[in-house]
């Protein structure tokens, strides 16, 4: 009788394994699906990175996919975002260039007083009093279009920023209770404060003064060129060392940008979670 229970356990204890590794392997797509906040870092910095899409889920790119293509992709959302300002955002280029042309027009008016100046003193005077009237109204016309510019430049920066705190706050409100439970309150703070300034500034400010440096190296360019070639050759030789040092400080730049992001993001948490448990 001994015996025979004996095998009975036996078989039983056989059927409970089959059927443990039969429910295992059909079940076991659910126990490998983690929830995204218990993933690790770089999941937690794509689902941050996410607060700034309305609705959208974007992921990251593959360690196969080129830089190139994630530049292209960066400088598509940015596009995005300052749509909704493409005609202020045009205006103000307008007046950049109208500006940029008025700063350029510098040496060259002051190349023709000195030609008045040194001119026959009968003709001197009625062609200096004629030639200040020109310069005033030419100054006059670059400080209108630069205030312009700053006036349209800075609203639309308010406005883009505005509406990315307003898509990042509803973005935030749209998660799951898990992800509040990795994600610090002191860094969805920064996230909407700092992180979002910065993004607006690069969109406008920092695309405004690009296209003034580069509309000013081609006007000067040319003025060199036109003005003396073989000295213009000269003067451009320095451009390939000055392009090399600013790529570099580029670099630096943006990591030393992201580390001081970050800083900000961890002395906002301890700032939020120390004047929270005040009471």
């Amino acid at each position: 009788m001994w015996s025979c229970l004996r095998q009975s356990c036996h078989v039983k204890n056989r059927f409970l394994v089959v059927w443990n590794k039969q429910i295992s392997a059909k079940y076991s797509i659910l126990r490998c699906q983690a929830p995204v906040w218990q993933n690790s870092r770089i999941t937690r910095s794509s689902a941050l990175k996410d607060l700034f899409i309305n609705g959208k889920n974007v992921r990251h790119a593959s360690s196969g996919t080129s830089s190139v293509k994630n530049i292209r992709g960066e400088l598509k959302r940015l596009l995005l975002l300052a749509k909704p300002e493409r005609w202020r955002l045009s205006g103000a280029i307008l007046l950049l260039l109208v500006s940029s042309s008025v700063t350029m027009a510098v040496p060259f008016c002051v190349g023709k007083l000195i030609d008045i100046l040194s001119s026959s003193k009968e003709d001197m005077k009625s062609s200096l009093i004629d030639y200040c009237h020109v310069l005033v109204l030419i100054f006059a016309v670059g400080a209108l279009a630069n205030l312009g510019r700053v006036y349209l430049m800075n609203t639309s920066s308010y406005r883009i920023v505005n509406s990315l705190r307003k898509r990042a706050y509803r973005s935030i409100l749209s998660q799951e209770v898990g992800f509040f439970d990795c994600t610090s309150t002191g860094e969805l703070i920064n996230r909407l404060s700092s992180d979002t300034t910065a993004v607006g500034t690069s969109i406008t400010n920092n695309v405004s003064d690009g296209m003034r440096s580069a509309f000013s190296f081609i006007a000067s360019s040319s003025l060199m060129v036109y003005t003396s070639p073989s000295l213009a050759m000269l003067g451009l030789m320095t451009v390939t060392p000055v392009a090399v040092i600013a790529v570099v400080s580029a670099k630096f730049l943006k990591r030393n940008s992201q580390q001081v992001q970050s800083a900000l993001a961890g002395a906002t948490q301890v700032a939020e979670e120390r004047l929270s448990n005040i009471r």
